[in-house]
């Protein structure tokens, strides 16, 4: 069997996001027969529920630390350290490109591939999209779209001619297996919605709950259940409970 191709994967932290579950995942379901896998979280460990997970898992991720705001010690620390793991594919997340551009350039890496999770204008500031300019036309960084819309988002903002890959973010769905899910929607009739992500403004709920409200006087039948956490949790409930859907809306 030839040399295994080592993938670092780079991104801010482990809280609590679709990006995060998703480097998770990678991590755990990359074929180990062919990929030495390893992530970095640039800010250190805080407990979190992917955290836990991945120290049940014994998956390989580095701490580096990082303080809040601008820190630029981030960009000698991620140098030595991919000088260390010498990884064939870097993969970047979020706005880290800011950190991991240059160490990986210099580092040679071969292969610097950057996911875009959600549309480009909102994936980060003014400084990060002249890096991330950078990076798609003079660094040698592919830039992977999540979906069609996100790809239309990436050529809008960097160039009508810059190629931009989709590829779709593969979920294990027995992760949300439910016994009593068919059960539930056999005795009461209920047709139920499940929608999975982080309470942010770029997940837009509310847009998503006046939806709801609305094909609900279509089909008073439907159901919709809220899975995730974040900081915009608590309003998106109490608007829940002001539009008098809190028999129809479950928070998971």
């Amino acid at each position: 069997m030839g040399r295994k191709i080592k993938v670092l994967h780079i991104i801010p932290n482990f809280g609590t996001g679709g990006a995060e579950r998703f480097v998770v995942d990678l991590l755990e379901n990359t074929d180990r027969k062919k990929f030495d896998v390893a992530a970095v979280s640039l800010y250190g460990e805080t407990g979190t529920i992917l955290e836990k997970e991945i120290r049940s898992k014994n998956l390989k991720v580095y701490y580096l630390d990082k303080h809040r705001g601008l820190d630029l010690s981030m960009i000698p620390k991620l140098y030595r350290l991919i000088k260390h793991c010498r990884p064939d594919v870097v993969h970047s997340h979020r706005y880290v490109l800011r950190y991991a551009l240059w160490p990986s350039i210099f580092c040679h890496v071969p292969v610097r591939v950057h996911t875009f999770h959600s549309i480009a204008q909102k994936e980060v500031d003014w400084v990060g999209k002249l890096i991330h300019k950078i990076a798609f036309t003079f660094g040698g960084v592919v830039p992977v779209s999540i979906s069609e819309e996100v790809a239309d988002s990436v050529r809008l903002v960097y160039g009508a001619k810059l190629q931009s890959p989709v590829i779709f973010n593969g979920v294990d769905t027995k992760r949300f297996a439910c016994s009593n899910c068919k059960k539930e929607k056999q005795e009461g009739g209920e047709i139920i919605l499940l929608h999975v992500g982080r309470f942010s403004p770029s997940k837009n709920h509310k847009l998503l709950i006046e939806a709801f409200s609305y094909a609900l006087n279509q089909n008073p039948n439907l159901r919709l259940w809220l899975v995730g956490d974040g900081e915009l949790r608590p309003s998106i409930e109490e608007m829940v409970q002001k539009l008098g859907l809190g028999d129809r809306i479950r928070f998971l």
